[in-house]
């Protein structure tokens, strides 16, 4: 059962480090052609993964509160559209647009998730006077400031 454990636990720490921070997919982005195409699908990624992380951070998707997840969601449904009308002639529906997006925003919440039981069983569990700077890793919180500077942006643009 302890030889399981530790397959499940290095498992998970290989899942978590195929996810690249924000700040380095920006980096490659900016590394790149800067082709409209590219650019949105750069930016789908990134508003994705910001609604994911951003959920994450409150603990989940709670669909009676409007919250940063829920502004990130949404734009990356416009980024989707855009990118389903230039590569694939616009032909999606919007709620297949929206069902795709929630796939991946689920599966890098997944990601954070499983990062953050990495972290957790490296660094110990948060007790009841942890302070709220030491609840999340470095690799999240790196992640969560560069959605917040990204939101300081783009929030007037909602």
């Amino acid at each position: 059962m302890r030889n399981l454990s530790f397959l499940i636990f290095l498992f998970m720490s290989f899942q978590t480090m195929a996810m690249q921070s924000l700040e380095e997919l920006y980096k490659e982005h900016s590394a790149k052609e800067k082709a409209d195409l590219y650019r949105n699908q750069y930016f789908l990624e990134t508003m994705l993964r910001c609604s994911a992380a951003s959920f994450y951070m409150v603990g989940g998707d709670d669909p009676e509160i409007d919250n940063l997840g829920d502004f990130f969601r949404n734009m990356a449904f416009g980024f989707a559209v855009i990118i389903d009308a230039k590569e694939k002639d616009g032909k999606k529906t919007q709620e297949e647009v929206r069902n795709e997006n929630q796939i991946l925003i689920d599966e890098y919440f997944k990601k954070y998730e499983d990062e953050g039981y990495i972290w957790y069983e490296e660094n110990g569990y948060p007790e009841e006077d942890t302070e709220p700077s030491e609840l999340f890793s470095e690799f999240f919180k790196n992640d969560m400031k560069y959605c917040a500077d990204i939101y300081e942006i783009l929030k007037d643009y909602e």
